[in-house]
C-alpha cells in the first residue's frame, strides 16, 4: 500500500507588518500555507540569501527530488523541471538528509547510494538553475563507503570549499553502530589531510545516534550524539575535533563533553548549535 503525504510549509507574520507574532502570513501563498499532494516525504529545507525556499525530498521513483519556491511560496519554475529536480542516478539514490547551499549558490545534499552488496554515503552538488554540477564527483555525484549501513545525520559546508559529514555506519544491523565524520574536497574525493585518509570512525560500547555537526569560527568541528540512547538515563554527548580531524585534547575530557540525565529522564538530540555570545 502507498502511502500518501501531504507537505506542508508555513511561514508566520513579521512583526512589521503589525501582526500577531506566530500567526500565519497571509501573504505567503493561500493565507499563510502552500500545500502539494506528492507520494514522499520532506527530510530537510533551507532558505537561500534570496528568500527563495528550498525543500529536499525523498521519492518513490527511488529518486531525490529537490522543490525551490519563491519567498510568497509560488513554484520556481526556473529551477529544475517547473520547479522540481530530480537526482536519480539509474536508481541508486533515495533517502536524502541534509541539505546547504554555498555561497555561489550551489546546492549539495547528501543521501544514501545503493549498489549491491553495498550501501555508501551519497554527496549531490547542483547548480543554481537544478541541473547536476558536472564538476563535482561524477555528473554532481560522489560517494563514500564507510560500512555497510551508513547514515547521515549533519553536514557542513566550510569557507574553502570542502564538505564536512558526519553520521553513524554499522556492518550489520546486529551490531552497535559507530559514529563518522569525513570532509571532501570541493570538487569531490576524500579529503587525505584530515583524519585517516579523509576519514575518522568512532566505536562506542553502547547504543548512538548521532545528531548535527557545527563549525566554529576557528575551524574546529563539534559533532553531537545521544549516548545509551535506549537506556533510561542516556547522554547527551559533545567530540571537538581540530581542523584536520584529530581530536581537541582541550574541550571537555580529551575532546568529549556529557551530560546525562537522571533516571527515568532523557531524550535524544536532533541537532546542536554554536552560540559566540
Amino acid at each position: 500500500i502507498k502511502a500518501f503525504f501531504i507537505f506542508l510549509i508555513t511561514l508566520f507574520f513579521n512583526q512589521k507588518i503589525h501582526a500577531q507574532p506566530g500567526t500565519l502570513d497571509p501573504t505567503f501563498g493561500d493565507s499563510g500555507l502552500v500545500i502539494y499532494n506528492v507520494y514522499n516525504e520532506a527530510k530537510s529545507s533551507l532558505i537561500q540569501p534570496d528568500g527563495k525556499i528550498v525543500l529536499l525530498s525523498s521519492s518513490l521513483y527511488e529518486a531525490t527530488e529537490v522543490r525551490r519556491f519563491y519567498p510568497d511560496g509560488s513554484i520556481d519554475s526556473t529551477f529544475g523541471e517547473n520547479g522540481v529536480a530530480y537526482f536519480g542516478y539509474d536508481g541508486h539514490i533515495n533517502y536524502p538528509s541534509k541539505i546547504a547551499i554555498q555561497p555561489d549558490g550551489k546546492l549539495v545534499f547528501t543521501n544514501e547510494y545503493f549498489s549491491e552488496p553495498h550501501t555508501y554515503v551519497g554527496i549531490i552538488r547542483c547548480n543554481p538553475d537544478g541541473t547536476p554540477d558536472s564538476s563535482f564527483g561524477i555528473n554532481g555525484l560522489d560517494t563514500v563507503h564507510l560500512d555497510n549501513a551508513n547514515y547521515v545525520n549533519g553536514m557542513v559546508i566550510q569557507p574553502d570549499g570542502k564538505i564536512v559529514v558526519i553520521g553513524t555506519c554499522r556492518p550489520s544491523f546486529s551490531v552497535q553502530p559507530n559514529s563518522f565524520i569525513f570532509r571532501i574536497m570541493p570538487n569531490g574525493g576524500l579529503d587525505p589531510s584530515f583524519g585517516e585518509n579523509g576519514s575518522v570512525i568512532t566505536q562506542y560500547d553502547e547504543y548512538v545516534s548521532t545528531a548535527g555537526l557545527v563549525l566554529k569560527p576557528d575551524g574546529k568541528l563539534v559533532k553531537g550524539l545521544t549516548y545509551h540512547l535506549y537506556y533510561s538515563h542516556p547522554t547527551y554527548q559533545l567530540e571537538s575535533f581540530n581542523p584536520d580531524g584529530s581530536v581537541d585534547a582541550g574541550f571537555g575530557t580529551n575532546g568529549v563533553a556529557r551530560f546525562t540525565f537522571g533516571e527515568g529522564q532523557g531524550g535524544q538530540w536532533n541537532s546542536i548549535m554554536y552560540d559566540l555570545a
